[in-house]
């Protein structure tokens, strides 16, 4: 009897170990409550029974366990003492499923663009962990068990860390790899574990205690996730290019164009900058989107600008891709101030009433055509209007000839012609300009001296045709200036016949009277169209015919002009 019932104790021990050390294959589904720990579920389900959670590892309390050792009692000594496990305990066990889920690391997915969009998620890691235990044990007998990390995703998992929590009647003799052990809480440092690989911890337990033990272990790993992303260098060309002569005031294109020598870019744009003294309604940099180019791409951009000062300027034009300028071109130009130049050719000397031509000649002598040129000469008083060619008009108000030239193409000529006719002495100045578009002015004066011509008259009348001998009678001497220029130092005298004598004289300027002649002091001027009278007193001297004769000359007219009358005298 007493065989028997030591065959039924023994069969009963070795059913509650078989049930003790059944498989556990922990698999925690969900996310962790950080990026970093996977929270355990506890096997137990009834509200009475709480596993103990995992504690915190005491750098004070770290020790290493050791590797496998062979087994038995010895080595029982390292760990804790064992722990009774009360029939609450085992009912909790026998009710709790054979399986605990243990929870993933979370996949942290920083996956750059890739080069064309795809639906594809980026692959991550998933972890798995299960206890491999023998399904019955004794006490105080050592047990060899395992615990397996398996990586079941497509990405290699990187920091694998294992944690395990014996409970009380369980001690860990060693494991392969060696664990750090803290109390009953041992933890594994795998590092790295490839898609698809798994690795497998060995472990030799002995029990300590009787019932149901319950071990538990929570694995945790970081995931590296690489992203794909296209990575081009813009390969783009810019030309620029511009008529070199430009011309001030007037409308000037730039040509520029983007070729794209490489891979299809997007997000170009074009920026111009303009030195002051170019002007464009955008101001002085000037931003133009192109868009996207295809590979061999072109794309011709125009931009038109007024340069407002002469000078040398440097354009420069800059390819963007979004932020970064990968290309750029410059053209020189140089703005010129549009040129006329305007001369004049006709007499320097006229006459009074004498008629004079003149020509003025308007000349491009710039790069550039010159446009909307006209041409204005001014009429001093003296001179009087008489036609102009080429379509010229007078205003008689402002006194100027205005001729339309129009468009003066470079290195060109036109001629105008003017004529007038003097009409006052003096020097008269003939002023004339040219202007076109862009500022060009030139302008040309000249001098005309107009002469005047002082043309002296003489008349000699007498009061009688007749005396007899020795009766008086009266000449009359009148010098008139019929010229346009005041006579200046006039001389006159009077020559008598023998038949005549002079008894006196009287007039502008003092007289003497010798015999058969008068001489008059010399007269300082005569202004033209005045006229002046000399008288003589004569007297009867002989019979016959008595020849007066009046001569007269001044400064300006040295030929010697005459008059005579005759006077018959007669004896009584």
């Amino acid at each position: 009897m007493a065989r028997m019932l030591g065959q039924l104790t023994v069969a009963a021990l070795a059913v509650l170990a078989a049930s003790y050390f059944a498989v556990i294959t922990p698999t925690i589904a969900g996310p962790p409550e950080s990026p970093w720990e996977a929270p355990v579920e506890r096997l137990a389900a009834s509200p009475d029974i709480t596993a103990p959670a995992p504690t915190a590892a005491s750098p004070k309390k770290q020790r290493i366990c050791p590797p496998l050792l062979p087994g038995g009692s010895d080595s029982a000594r390292r760990f804790p003492q064992r722990r009774e496990t009360g029939p609450m305990q085992r009912a909790a066990y026998e009710a709790a499923p054979r399986t605990m889920p243990v929870a993933e690391a979370p996949m942290l997915n920083i996956a750059g663009p890739a080069p064309q969009a795809s639906s594809q998620p980026a692959p991550v890691a998933s972890i798995s962990l299960s206890w491999k235990l023998p399904a019955a044990a004794t006490t105080e007998q050592a047990v060899e068990g395992a615990l397996v990390v398996q990586n079941r995703g497509a990405a290699m998992a990187h920091e694998v860390v294992v944690q395990a929590e014996l409970p009380a009647g369980l001690m860990l003799n060693g494991s392969e790899p060696p664990a750090e052990a803290d109390g009953t809480i041992c933890t594994w440092n795998l590092g790295q574990l490839d898609a698809g690989a798994s690795r497998r911890i060995a472990l030799q337990l002995t029990p300590t205690g009787q019932g149901n033990l319950v071990p538990t272990a929570t694995v945790r790993s970081t995931t590296v996730a690489a992203g794909a992303l296209s990575v081009i260098r813009p390969q783009l060309e810019l030309t620029a290019t511009a008529n070199s002569q430009w011309q001030l005031g007037r409308s000037e294109t730039l040509a520029f164009t983007v070729v794209n020598r490489g891979e299809a870019t997007s997000n170009i744009e074009l920026v111009v900058s303009l030195p002051e003294g170019l002007q464009h309604p955008d101001g002085p940099e000037v931003h133009y989107a192109l868009g996207a180019l295809g590979p061999g791409e072109s794309r011709p951009i125009e931009i038109t600008c007024t340069p407002a000062a002469a000078g040398e300027y440097d354009i420069q034009g800059t390819v963007h891709v979004g932020n970064s300028a990968v290309a750029d071109a410059s053209c020189a130009v140089v703005v010129e101030r549009p040129t006329l130049e305007l001369t004049a050719a006709g007499p320097k000397v006229r006459y009074v009433g004498r008629p004079a031509s003149y020509t003025f000649e308007v000349h491009n002598p710039g790069p550039a055509a010159t446009s909307n040129v006209r041409l204005a000469a001014e009429l001093p008083p003296g001179l009087r209007f008489v036609s102009a060619g080429s379509g010229g008009g007078f205003d008689a108000a402002s006194r100027q000839v205005t001729w339309f030239l129009g468009r003066l193409e470079p290195q060109t000529k036109t001629t105008v012609t003017l004529n007038v006719a003097a009409e006052a002495p003096g020097e008269q100045p003939l002023t004339a300009s040219a202007t076109g578009d862009g500022g060009a002015t030139a302008s040309v004066e000249g001098v005309i001296q107009v002469e005047g011509v002082a043309a002296l008259e003489i008349e000699l009348v007498s009061a009688d045709d007749a005396v007899e001998i020795g009766a008086e009678t009266v000449h009359e001497l009148r010098l008139t200036n019929r010229g346009s220029k005041p006579a200046t130092n006039l001389e006159v005298a009077l020559r008598l016949g023998d038949e005549l004598d002079a008894t006196g004289a009287s007039g502008a300027t003092e007289a003497k009277c010798d015999s058969g002649d008068v001489v008059f002091a010399p007269l300082a001027a005569l202004e033209p169209g005045e006229s002046t009278t000399f008288s003589v007193h004569l007297r009867g001297a002989g019979a016959g015919k008595g020849r007066a004769t009046a001569y007269a000359r001044c400064a300006e007219q040295p030929d010697v002009i005459q008059a005579e009358c005759l006077v018959t005298v007669y004896e009584d």
